[in-house]
């Protein structure tokens, strides 16, 4: 998956659009953690698009969750799935838990997911699963460029 990071204070997902990226790179993993070295901390302002292909294993209805700290929208095939967005005076510390059902077809489908940490805590947890059967990791070997 195609990973764009970007240095510096963003008031939402938009703003990451416009602005260039401090770095590019391939990434097999939606984690924060890879982003400890470029920030010095998880605690500094940045902002992360993730873009590439999920491999959807069988035709079903997939539900997905993202829990985040600050800003996170994800989109599936070009379309928004979930916009989780603190308000503006809960930036910086309230944690939002969004869900979002899609009916997917197996095969590869394009995902992507625009992430700003404001500061302080840095959360992003993006699940998925068969609706009904359950929710978990997206793991890095059905992520894809």
């Amino acid at each position: 998956m195609n990973l764009r990071f970007f240095k510096g204070e963003f008031k939402s997902v938009n703003d990451l659009d416009a602005a260039a990226p401090n770095e590019t790179l391939e990434s097999r993993s939606i984690q924060l953690p890879q982003f400890a070295t470029k920030t010095g901390d998880l605690k500094q302002p940045f902002g992360a698009i993730f873009e590439g292909y999920i491999s959807v294993p069988e035709n079903a209805i997939y539900e997905f969750q993202i829990e985040a700290d600050d800003f996170a929208r994800l989109e599936i095939g070009g379309e928004t799935l979930i916009d989780a967005a603190a308000a503006a005076d809960d930036a910086n510390g309230k944690t939002i838990t969004k869900y979002g059902l899609a009916p997917l077809e197996k095969g590869f489908h394009k995902i992507r997911l625009r992430y700003v940490q404001a500061g302080e805590n840095a959360i992003l947890n993006l699940r998925w699963g068969v609706k009904g059967t359950g929710l978990r990791r997206i793991y890095g070997n059905e992520l894809w460029r």
